[in-house]
């Protein structure tokens, strides 16, 4: 028995920083969290001197190696959550094919899937703990090393991103080869992508069971899609992914935010907010006011600075991040990247994209903590460590949030008074879950007594005859 065997999924070090966390449930923080895709890269040098003369996917099997890459960046940069160092095609290794990461060419399938008869070389049922255990482990040790100084995201690539790869053999500037499976090959496609999604979900789960505390699924390839194609062979999918995974966690009383990140999907950012995701990740073609505007505040958004401004001095990339900030605003944002870390780009470079987003977001918080006070009235938001800061009103409100046992609910929501702007684009209060549903589309908003409160007697006053659990949270 391996010594990484003998590491449990239990008794995880207590997390110190919950930022992260808190964005994706739409609840104000005290900064804004900020990771990157591809953090644990090829841009490190220690990356490379750990990967060098290694087979990749090697790596990828070796949970002590995952572990080192995953917590690299952790060491370097303030980052606010930690990535699993994986890579999305385990999966289609897992039911069977053969993939491959060649220097030069990337990920390459030296037998691809060509004709639907093809769909019987695959394996019908994986068992996920056995295939795909190394994964699990990855997870469990990392967790445990990250020593609770941030959350660990757990991911997963997109049945149609999946199956692209698998019928193109690769990488593709057209996806013709997949696509003219869609068109020929209808039926086929869809038995693929049920395959695949029944295959994520269990993978997830599993990811869930050995320690994620947040999940992200990539749908790299939703770009070459149209929105007819997107709307049949992809969004389907992504919203049982979602689903599934969030009924089974439900039944064992755990809700671990899910993030979708569709690349070059915007045509679907509307559909993407309805899909049962906490957040919906954007690549940098989006601008970020619009968006706040078409998901209506029911999610939280994450992104999307250009990778390519990483390229610029760092007083430009101070400059785009505070633009970026303002676009989007504070709660319920998590700031990322449109795509991932180039290998060429400069660690100093990335470490000037994280100081940004954390000076410029504490300035603007600040800020508007100083107009609510003016105002005569304070905000509440979670700390790194999942407390509460700035409770004039949310100690008045606090009766107000237990449970049918009497217990007090926590973290307490950020209380934003909708006649007190507090600007830069904040979405509207997230609607809870047990809120009366609201027609599709619509911006949930508390009731209209709740406005004019100008005091924390008056707001109290006003939800307990109103709408007493609106900011109660599962």
């Amino acid at each position: 028995m391996e010594k990484v065997d003998l590491i449990l999924p239990k008794d995880f070090p207590t997390l110190k920083n919950d930022a992260f966390l808190c964005a994706c449930r739409g609840q104000e923080t005290s900064h804004v969290p900020v990771w990157c895709m591809r953090q644990a890269g090829r841009y490190l040098p220690e990356f490379r001197e750990s990967r060098a003369g290694k087979d990749f996917f090697d790596t990828c099997r070796s949970p002590e190696a995952c572990c080192e890459l995953t917590l690299q960046p952790i060491r370097r940069f303030p980052f606010d959550a930690a990535i699993i160092f994986s890579d999305i095609l385990v999966i289609p290794q897992a039911m069977g094919m053969d993939v491959q990461m060649l220097s030069g060419k990337g990920p390459t399938f030296p037998e691809p899937l060509k004709e639907p008869e093809d769909l019987l070389l695959l394996q019908p049922k994986v068992d996920v703990n056995k295939e795909l255990g190394y994964v699990f482990k990855a997870i469990t040790l990392t967790r445990h090393k990250l020593e609770g100084k941030v959350p660990l995201i757990g991911f997963t690539g997109a049945p149609w991103t999946l199956m692209a790869y698998m019928i193109e053999g690769g990488g593709s500037t057209t996806h013709s080869k997949a696509k003219r499976w869609l068109y020929r090959h209808s039926e086929a496609s869809h038995k693929l992508l049920r395959m695949l999604t029944d295959v994520i979900v269990d993978y997830l789960l599993g990811q869930v069971a050995a320690g994620a505390q947040a999940l992200q699924v990539f749908e790299s390839h939703a770009g070459c899609l149209g929105p007819v194609e997107f709307k049949e062979f992809s969004l389907p999918y992504l919203r049982d992914i979602a689903r599934r995974v969030k009924d089974q966690l439900k039944e064992s009383g755990q809700d671990v935010p899910m993030i979708v990140f569709a690349k070059d999907g915007h045509y679907g950012l509307e559909d993407l907010s309805q899909s049962y995701y906490d957040v919906v990740g954007l690549d940098w073609t989006i601008d970020p006011r619009s968006a706040r505007e078409r998901t209506g505040g029911k999610v939280s958004l994450q992104g999307n600075m250009d990778p390519c401004a990483l390229y610029a001095p760092k007083e430009r990339i101070s400059e785009i991040v505070k633009r970026m900030l303002e676009g989007f605003g504070t709660r319920g944002y998590i700031a990322n990247l449109g795509h991932g870390l180039y290998p060429d780009m400069d660690p100093e470079n990335v470490g000037a994209f994280v100081e940004a987003v954390h000076t410029h977001s504490r300035n603007i918080l600040n800020h508007k903590s100083e107009e609510t006070q003016t105002a005569g009235s304070d905000v509440s938001y979670c700390t790194h460590n999942g407390g509460v800061e700035n409770l004039s009103v949310a100690d008045s409100l606090r009766s107000l949030r237990r449970n049918h046992d009497g217990k007090v609910r926590e973290p307490i929501t950020r209380l934003s008074l909708p006649n007190m702007s507090l600007g830069l684009n904040q979405p509207p209060l997230r609607q809870h879950k047990h809120s009366p549903v609201l027609p599709m589309g619509s911006r949930p908003h508390p009731p209209s007594i709740f406005q004019q409160a100008n005091s924390a007697a008056l707001a109290s006053q006003a939800l307990s005859v109103s709408i007493s659990g609106w900011f109660s949270q599962e």
